[in-house]
């Protein structure tokens, strides 16, 4: 992990409790100090409209208003269309990867996963911090 990516800022978006509760533990193991959770995607677009988030680790499958709608969302906006959006998701296959490209997503991270894979992620999207 670079020293520098103690300090970003990480919105974690799911629906499930205890995954929102497995990824934080995950980023304070890889020394991760700032993480904010939402549990659906208007409260975590209300999150990013609230704070500074460096990085929105998403979830896909949300009921109501899914992960994937939340991208296009932070992607239209002219405040947010830079913010890295690391997508997480049970489905591997490969039109629904190609979905979540073509919608702008910076990574994607198959459910299940171990935490230094998350953090391979998070280095890769963040490389010179």
């Amino acid at each position: 992990m670079h020293p520098k990516n103690l300090e970003l800022r990480i919105l974690v978006v799911d629906d499930v409790d205890s995954m929102r509760s497995f990824m934080v533990s995950v980023m304070k193991t890889l020394e991760l100090k700032s993480a904010v959770q939402a549990g659906n995607a208007v409260d975590a677009w209300k999150e990013i409209n609230e704070r500074k988030i460096d990085l929105v680790v998403l979830d896909w499958d949300m009921p109501e208003f899914d992960g994937l709608k939340l991208l296009e969302r932070i992607r239209r906006s002219e405040a947010y269309c830079d913010m890295p959006v690391l997508m997480v998701t049970e489905h591997s296959d490969e039109l629904r990867i190609i979905e979540a490209v073509k919608a702008g997503v910076t990574s994607v991270l198959i459910k299940p996963f171990s935490p230094a894979v998350l953090g391979e992620k998070i280095d890769a999207i963040f490389p010179c911090k």
